[in-house]
């Protein structure tokens, strides 16, 4: 499985098996494809996976996220395989 940094934050990405929408078009693609769809990952830049907020921004992010040595990690499917993003600190 592949970590790469995730950029930009500010915009919304939605990871499909073909290609990478961001913008407008993600946002269209969120529900055909919520959990491939990244958006507000910038709540989750230098901060641990054990803190408050963070544990209450989950419950609402429809893509999953896991921990690696407590640094929030965005899983995604992107043409077909696993990918994890990082934020850059």
């Amino acid at each position: 499985m592949r970590i790469q940094v995730l950029f930009p934050f500010n915009l919304c990405c939605s990871y499909e098996y073909s290609a990478c929408s961001i913008g407008d078009s993600a946002k269209n693609a969120f529900h055909t494809n919520p959990k491939n769809t990244v958006f507000d990952a910038k709540r989750l830049i230098g901060r641990k996976m054990n803190e408050a907020a963070v544990k209450r921004d989950l419950e609402h992010l429809p893509f999953k996220v896991t921990e690696k040595n407590g640094t929030p990690l965005i899983n995604v499917k992107y043409k077909g395989e696993p990918r994890e993003f990082v934020s850059p600190k």
